[in-house]
């Protein structure tokens, strides 16, 4: 019983006849069995197919489809072919596919093809339950139409049974089967290997030969190595020689084959410093201590810098860093208010109110600070810490080139400066740095004033009146054409000028001040052209001013008798040009002003002077209270009549005492009176006797004798005799 499988294609025309599963498997087997059966098939291949032919089996239909739009069906069924002795697969298909070759029609049947499976496609192996072989010990196999097990490599059949084979123990035939390099033969169920010995690895050379080898083992190449392990490193072999490249954190213990990477306790060496070192497996960790935090790379712990958010910690203060913590300190001009582990908080002092803290003038308080600004005129200096501010007054004058006094000389004043001007001059503000001394011309005049009383009016004090006067009298002056601008300051009040007596009007005298040159007779017009509602002022009364019509005289050196230095120079009034100068004495020059005096400079070559002492009585009508003042008053009196013998600058005179003033009582009126002075002249005066009357001239001979006088008893007169009375030296005849 050889069976042979195979199968055949072909097209059924379902228009044509009937179609089912028993019409096609009828027709099928019928066409099949009619080739293998026939004789004429046999002549023809020169085989004896139709003897052995038994049977043929339809199987399964294994694939069919239909052909769209027609009656066509296209169909592949498996067939079995049994045959009584075994044949050829080729010739069983080469029979069949003569006669159902592709276009071969029969009936409604046109075949497309026909095949019987090769021996080696072991379809009856397959479709037998592998021929009911024991698969561990062998294998289907197909041959000649039927099955067979046959022993894998490493068994031999069994006396037994077909179906399984027997192991061959390999080990048991050391001439055929060799295991050299100290291995060990093991037997194994349908094979053989070797048991190399430690680092060896076994070399298959073939079924019969095996070595284990040191030198194949080692090999960076080997199988082995390819399955070497090198826990937590990485593999690595140079020249047969194996070793491990541990990753951070393991240490490198053993040899070659033997190498491996152990972890590091890197808590030993402290890495984490400022915190907790915790070792695990290839690692650390750190906890760090309060104050301190992980690094970049999470190895070690490091300071934190809490002064890099100060404002969030340490307000208003300067904030420390240090190592593990900080400080905070507050800044000037704060004190701590409130601290706790989080944050500490400094709070503005309010130096303006603080004790501790001085201003002497306007404070005001800020942020960290306070500022103490000073009057105009003061600046602030410091001390204590610049706790303390003291207003101290700036020197205006120290700074040349900030404050300009031209032609004067800068004062420096309690808050401010002035520009003192000398006697001919008066100060005018060109800006609130520059002041100049411009010359300035002094007119005397006199007003009369007639008050007129009003029904209910106001009574206004001489002070008040004075005030009214002094500037109605300066508006007049300005408001006038002709001297429009020319008048520099209001109008001064001379000494004891107002009088305001019970009955009658007031008089007033004044000094009108201009800056160009003019004349009384001008101010005059100027006030007389006035219009009257300028001239009357209304104060409660009214007060009518008219110009007076008896002329003044003043020494404008008697008021300003200390503007003059007296030493060197000597004050001179130029009473029609209004002019008052300090001129060089004797021996001096170059008048300059300081602090308003006039100062003259020595020559280098000092001109002779020539002194005269000498007295003179006279006899006083006024109230004295002040000596320097009666002092003065005699001496410009003196120093006028020798300046009309001698001119001026060539004498001056210097008061020595003054004899027989005492003080009087206001109802007093006159009062005899002496001074002795010296007469100081820079050109020796040649006929003394001319000037000096203290020689008699009828009883006496005056002579002139090395800048003396010396007075003599003429011919026929004796006893010379000094008169006090008349301060004359006298004879009388014998």
């Amino acid at each position: 019983n050889h069976s042979y499988l195979g199968n055949v294609s072909f097209i059924w025309d379902a228009q044509q006849g009937h179609i089912n599963q028993s019409v096609i498997k009828s027709f099928l087997t019928s066409q099949i069995s009619e080739v293998f059966s026939n004789e004429t098939f046999d002549q023809k291949n020169m085989t004896a197919v139709t003897s052995l032919f038994v049977s043929v089996t339809i199987l399964e239909n294994t694939s069919y489809s239909g052909i769209p739009d027609t009656d066509l069906h296209k169909f592949t069924y498996e067939f079995r072919i049994r045959m009584g002795d075994p044949v050829s697969t080729d010739l069983l298909h080469k029979i069949g596919s003569e006669r159902f070759k592709q276009g071969v029609k029969i009936g409604t049947v046109r075949f497309t093809q026909f095949i019987v499976f090769n021996e080696s496609d072991n379809e009856l192996c397959r479709r037998s339950n592998q021929g009911h072989c024991e698969l561990r010990s062998t294998e289907c196999k197909q041959e000649n139409g039927t099955t067979m097990c046959v022993c894998k490599k490493g068994f031999q059949p069994s006396t037994y049974t077909k179906y399984l084979c027997e192991d061959v123990n390999e080990c048991s035939k050391p001439d055929d089967y060799k295991c050299s390099g100290n291995g060990s033969c093991v037997n194994k169920d349908g094979n053989w290997t070797c048991n190399c010995p430690d680092y060896a690895q076994l070399v298959y050379h073939n079924n019969t030969y095996q070595d284990c080898s040191r030198e194949v083992f080692y090999s960076c190449e080997s199988a082995i190595y390819q399955t070497y392990k090198c826990p937590n490193g990485l593999r690595t072999c140079n020249a047969s020689v194996w070793s491990c490249q541990c990753h951070d954190g393991y240490n490198l213990t053993g040899t070659g084959v033997n190498s491996t990477c152990i972890d590091i306790d890197e808590c030993k060496e402290n890495p984490c410093g400022h915190g907790i070192c915790s070792n695990t497996d290839g690692k650390y960790s750190c906890t760090c201590n309060k104050g301190f935090e992980l690094d970049a790379p999470r190895k070690s712990c490091i300071d934190i810098d809490e002064c890099l958010h100060s404002n969030d910690i340490c307000v208003n203060g300067k904030c420390t860093n240090n190592n593990g913590n900080y400080t905070c300190n507050c800044l000037n001009g704060f004190y701590e208010q409130f601290r706790n582990q989080y944050v500490t908080y400094c709070t503005d002092i309010d130096e303006c109110t603080n004790a501790s803290y001085s201003c002497d003038g306007k404070c005001t308080n800020l942020q960290g600070s306070f500022t103490c600004a000073c009057p105009d005129g003061y600046e602030n200096h410091t001390s204590g810490d610049n706790h303390i501010f003291t207003c101290k007054d700036v020197d205006e004058c120290a700074n040349p080139i900030g404050y300009q006094c031209i032609h004067g000389t800068c004062t420096n004043t309690n808050g401010s400066w002035d520009c003192v001007c000398g006697v001919s001059s008066r100060p005018s503000k060109l800006n609130n740095s520059v002041i100049q001394c411009i010359e300035v011309y002094r007119y005397p005049m006199q007003f009369e004033v007639q008050e007129i009383s009003l029904p209910g009016g106001g009574h206004p004090t001489d002070k008040e009146i004075q005030g009214l006067l002094i500037k109605q009298l300066t508006y007049i002056l300005n408001s006038s054409q002709a001297l429009g601008g020319k008048v520099q300051l209001p109008v001064e009040l001379l000494q004891d000028g107002y009088h305001h007596p019970l009955n009658g009007n007031i008089t007033i005298n004044v000094t009108v001040i201009l800056s160009t040159l003019s004349n009384d007779s001008a101010l005059q017009t100027v006030f007389e052209k006035s219009d009257l509602t300028q001239r009357t002022i209304m104060a409660g009364n009214i007060l009518v001013i008219s110009l007076s019509k008896t002329e003044i005289y003043v020494d404008q050196c008697k008021l300003h008798s200390k503007a003059c230095d007296f030493n060197s120079t000597v004050c001179v009034f130029n009473k029609s040009e209004g002019r008052v100068s300090c001129e060089c004495r004797t021996a001096y020059k170059n008048v300059t002003y300081h602090e308003g005096v006039g100062f003259c400079e020595p020559v280098k070559e000092s001109i002779e002077e020539f002194a005269y002492v000498s007295s003179v009585s006279f006899t006083l009508q006024a109230n004295i209270y002040n000596s320097s003042s009666l002092k003065e008053t005699v001496k410009q009196q003196i120093t006028a009549m020798y300046q009309a013998l001698f001119g001026y600058g060539k004498i001056w005179v210097e008061i020595v005492k003054i004899l027989g003033v005492k003080k009087r009582r206001k109802r007093s009126t006159t009062e005899s009176a002496s001074v002795e002075f010296i007469l100081h002249a820079n050109e020796r005066e040649k006929d003394l006797c001319n000037i000096s009357k203290v020689c008699d001239k009828n009883t006496t001979t005056c002579n002139d004798t090395s800048s003396q006088i010396e007075c003599s008893c003429t011919a026929g007169y004796v006893n010379i005799t000094f008169i006090n009375e008349t301060s004359i030296y006298i004879c009388v005849q014998p």
